[in-house]
């Protein structure tokens, strides 16, 4: 058993860097920490859930010869009644001009749809086939809303993608548990108003991974002052 003199004078050895602030994390998050969102998204109250990290991915685009970044946190919680799971993406945009008081604006997505690969619509998505526009539908064919490519955009952005998680839940990120890959991504926007009457734009995301999966997301802009970590 070491001695008093001999724990205090132990030379320190200094602590590796989680894998999860070795990439870009500009929440300084690690996996299962706590968030909580003070929001209303949509007809769903969030102030009362408590959100857990399962999931951080780096996105890097290139564009040329300079590398942009974003940084999307998948967020889980249990609800209040019921017991269901509530799924949430919070996705981190550095603002090109940051001052002191904000770096990154903060969207808020939700997963609206996910399939494997589908030839026909991935052609769909070609600005010669849809003009930079998509529709979502009513259930008797009537378009509920469209979004557009921001304007000048034709092409998708091409990423390269780094998923941080604890695959084998054992409370600890290990670098084979990082999964590298690419991400083909278009973005649509569409201006809608929030609670308040504000005109905001609202996002429609659809991303496409090196295996032909793809995911859409759809979401909008929130207060940053709104999330507590």
């Amino acid at each position: 058993m070491p001695t008093l003199w001999e724990m205090l004078t132990k030379k320190k050895e200094p602590e590796e860097t989680p894998l999860e602030l070795q990439f870009q994390n500009p929440l300084q998050l690690r996996i299962n920490a706590t968030v909580r969102l003070d929001v209303i998204d949509g007809d769903q109250d969030l102030s009362g859930l408590q959100f857990s990290v399962r999931q951080i991915r780096e996105v890097k685009r290139t564009i040329e010869d300079e590398v942009f970044y974003f940084v999307d946190y998948d967020l889980v919680a249990r609800e209040l009644t019921g017991g269901g799971m509530v799924r949430k993406r919070l996705r981190l945009i550095p603002l090109q001009d940051p001052d002191a008081d904000q770096t990154h604006s903060v969207m808020l997505l939700n997963l609206l749809d996910e399939f494997e690969y589908h030839q026909e619509y991935h052609e769909s998505l070609d600005y010669e086939k849809n003009g930079g526009e998509v529709a979502e539908l009513n259930e008797d064919g009537t378009v509920a809303a469209t979004w557009w490519r921001p304007e000048g955009l034709r092409d998708p952005w091409i990423a390269e993608t780094a998923y941080i998680r604890d695959a084998d839940s054992d409370g600890k990120v290990e670098e084979d548990e990082i999964k590298i890959g690419t991400l083909e991504y278009r973005d649509f926007g569409r201006d809608t108003e929030d609670e308040g009457g504000n005109t905001i734009t609202e996002w429609y995301l659809v991303e496409m991974d090196e295996n032909g999966y793809f995911e859409i997301w759809i979401g909008k802009e929130i207060d940053p002052l709104r999330i507590s970590v």
